[in-house]
């Protein structure tokens, strides 16, 4: 099949989508965990790629400027093949919290599961626009045969 049509959890594309698409369903309540991880790796990033620029010019002006790119190189793919690794675990967190509807968080009283589950439900802007864009199509009515 063409590449596109068969998943590949090796590649970073099907693994950052399973995490848009998982937080699009959930965006509310996803949105603010994924937007902190998001600058976390960030700010993490950038002070590596710092370090990195700081040894890769001692090299160049040191050893030689094939070594210098050859030791960016490396560290390239490595950051690389972390951040995919990091949003792999990252797609499983969200998973795990926002699964069946629920959105379920740790909680170590909890003898069952070890675990607090939520359903948030249909929200009350969700419940009006409903009303509005039905009127009473989904209203019970009292039935009169009964008395």
């Amino acid at each position: 099949p063409a590449p596109m049509m068969k998943l590949d959890l090796t590649k970073a594309f099907w693994v950052q989508n399973m995490v848009s698409n998982l937080a699009y369903s959930r965006w509310k309540d996803a949105y603010p965990i994924v937007r902190k991880r998001i600058d976390d790796i960030y700010f993490d990033h950038a002070k590596k790629v710092k370090l990195t620029d700081i040894s890769a010019e001692a090299i160049y002006n040191t050893v030689s400027p094939e070594e210098a790119v050859k030791f960016a190189t490396q560290v390239s793919v490595k950051m690389a093949e972390s951040l995919h690794h990091r949003w792999m675990e990252f797609y499983g967190e969200l998973f795990v919290r926002f699964r069946d509807f629920s959105t379920i968080v740790e909680d170590k009283e909890n003898t069952r599961c070890g675990c607090d589950v939520k359903q948030p439900g249909i929200s009350d802007e969700v419940k009006r626009r409903i009303v509005m864009e039905t009127g009473d199509h989904y209203e019970v009515k009292e039935d009169s045969s009964e008395g």
